[in-house]
């Protein structure tokens, strides 16, 4: 410290102000009634999932969902992360976990528009591991599902490509 300056004091952060208690019996206000909670991956001030996927940091997701624990992004995770998760695990190279992912969500969000991709991207996965009963079977589970969705032409073309392999 230079000399004739006084020392500097750390400063600790105030606490935050005190959540409000609801009144007992109250019924909640439909403005707080309408905000959905976040999903584990969207904690004030972090990127989500999807958001480190379209920067490319496909680590940072594997990471992640590591430190919350495969198996509970399997059942707890939202369709966004689990899809996120399967999307940076097949663009690294992580196939197994890839189809962890893809997997659970396909079960867990049958129906949904990521339940039912899920079905084409384990596809994808399984045509890139060369297994070409199961992507040929994938594929035709997608189009049976979504046979106009975002994925239709592709899993077409996806079963006739797995199919002229086998």
């Amino acid at each position: 410290r230079a000399a004739g300056t006084a020392p500097t004091q750390a400063r600790t952060p105030s606490p935050p102000p005190p959540d409000e208690a609801p009144i007992p019996g109250a019924a909640p206000s439909p403005a707080a009634a309408s905000v959905p909670p976040p999903s584990a991956s969207h904690h004030a001030g972090l990127v989500s999932w999807r958001g480190l996927v379209g920067r490319g940091d496909f680590d940072g997701v594997v990471k992640a969902a590591r430190r919350r624990s495969i198996d509970d992004c399997e059942a707890r995770c939202s369709a966004e992360d689990l899809r996120a998760l399967g999307d940076a695990a097949r663009y690294s190279n992580r196939s197994a976990l890839a189809e962890r992912a893809f997997v659970a969500l396909h079960a867990r969000f049958a129906g949904t528009t990521d339940g039912t991709a899920a079905a084409y991207l384990l596809g994808r996965t399984y045509e890139s591991k060369h297994n070409w009963s199961g992507a040929e079977r994938l594929y035709q589970q997608y189009l049976s599902e979504a046979p106009s969705g975002q994925f239709a032409v592709e899993a077409a073309s996806g079963r006739a490509r797995v199919a002229a392999r086998r």
